[in-house]
């Protein structure tokens, strides 16, 4: 299953973080696409950090 996510940087925050990262546990080998105007590494940092907490073993680039 494949997730996109179009939020733009400002919309990005740790409930929506949170969520995804919860979808994505729950749904295997499902991915999540992030297309928006934002800080690229600031996204990915939050994501990996979240994915960290809630165990997921590979939080790819």
């Amino acid at each position: 299953m494949v997730y996109l996510s179009i939020a733009t940087g400002h919309k990005v925050n740790l409930e929506s973080v949170r969520s995804h990262v919860s979808i994505l546990k729950q749904v295997p080998h499902s991915i999540l696409l992030h297309k928006g105007f934002c800080d690229m590494e600031v996204v990915r940092s939050l994501y990996q950090q979240e994915a960290q907490k809630q165990a997921i073993l590979h939080c790819g680039t």
